[in-house]
């Protein structure tokens, strides 16, 4: 009887580890690359300034700032799509070009 007992409470602990383990990599597989979007503007038609603008009042962040290529990475926020947050910012008079950030890997 107790090591029946016993054979329960480890099959239970394992069990209960398992189940953390699988919420803990759920959790992994969302990167960052699936939430953030380059936008590059035509400096001429937009500022950085008025651009900024719309991301914040989008809800979105700005993670980084393309100097030379005149673009700026967004990170979109959870509650709206990637793709909602494509076709907003596609929408803005000045903004020239929008994709899903990427990983390219070279060999």
């Amino acid at each position: 009887m107790r090591k029946i007992l016993l054979l329960l409470i480890a099959m239970s602990f394992i069990s209960c580890t398992q189940m953390q383990k699988a919420v803990y990599q759920e959790e992994e597989t969302y990167t960052q690359e699936e939430r953030t979007l380059i936008v590059f503007y035509n400096e001429n038609e937009i500022s950085l300034q008025n651009l900024k603008r719309k991301v914040k009042s989008y809800g979105a962040e700005i993670i980084y700032e393309y100097k030379e290529m005149k673009g700026i990475a967004v990170r979109i926020f959870r509650g709206k799509s990637i793709e909602q947050g494509r076709k907003y910012f596609e929408n803005i008079k000045g903004v020239t070009n929008v994709m899903k950030d990427s990983k390219v890997e070279l060999h």
